[in-house]
């Protein structure tokens, strides 16, 4: 990861960028509840550092304070970290994320009934040991918000087998919780459902998310499904994805 911070930008720079991350770590994160991380391009350097301290002054305006940018430059350094950190909580948790996508003139309204819906499920998160969190993200006036459940059970083999050997020996003994997975896959659904109800969109569409059943517009619906029956006429491809069967 280091290596990646000091080749990214190069000589001097790139070598103190990745001292820079090493010293801070991520200890600074301990006591900080939410957290926000910015890049800022531009065309010309000193436009870009005008937006940045725009945006500090705002931040600072608001009772924020400016805390070390290791997470922001690891990521722009190695933006893709390996298959485990996207099936995987650090501890070898299952980890599952759902979303939803929106004007940015719902951001308010969504994640306040995602703080709802969490606060309503609290005691049954505790008693089955899960947890979770969530990331969100806006680019203009789209944004996106990821919640994630994490809870201990049995990896299986498409899991271990995508992961580290030294993570495989060190997770592949975990027992299967088929009630503990039960109660967060309910969970999972009715976050994809309360985002429906709102209005939101998804991202990845797939066999998960109900595609046809969200668009009200018959024509389209038919259009969607000539097109499939040009294209694959014998449902061989990818079957079930977006409703197409």
């Amino acid at each position: 990861m280091l290596k990646d911070v000091a080749t990214t930008e190069g000589g001097i720079k790139g070598l103190w960028s990745s001292f820079k991350v090493a010293a801070a770590g991520k200890t600074f994160l301990r006591e900080v509840s939410y957290s926000l991380h910015m890049t800022f391009d531009s065309y010309d350097k000193d436009v870009a550092h005008r937006a940045l301290e725009t945006a500090r002054a705002v931040c600072q305006d608001n009772g924020g304070y400016e805390v070390d940018n290791t997470l922001p430059t690891v990521f722009r350094a190695h933006p893709f970290g390996g298959v485990r950190t996207v099936l995987l909580g650090k501890d070898g948790e299952v980890w599952l994320p759902v979303h939803g996508f929106m004007p940015l003139s719902k951001a308010v309204e969504i994640g306040n009934a995602t703080e709802a819906f969490f606060d309503e499920r609290r005691e049954l998160m505790e008693k089955y040991g899960i947890k979770s969190s969530y990331l969100t993200c806006f680019s203009g006036t789209e944004f996106v918000i990821e919640p994630s459940l994490y809870w201990r059970d049995e990896l299986g083999e498409f899991r271990l087998s995508l992961i580290e050997e030294e993570f495989q020996e060190k997770w592949k003994g975990f027992d299967a919780e088929p009630e503990i997975r039960r109660v967060a896959l309910k969970m999972r659904d009715e976050m994809r459902d309360l985002y429906d109800a709102k209005g939101c969109c998804h991202l990845q569409l797939g066999k998960y998310y109900p595609y046809q059943e969200m668009m009200a517009n018959e024509p389209l619906k038919q259009l969607l499904n000539d097109v499939k029956d040009a294209l694959d006429p014998k449902r061989t491809m990818n079957p079930g994805s977006l409703g197409l069967r």
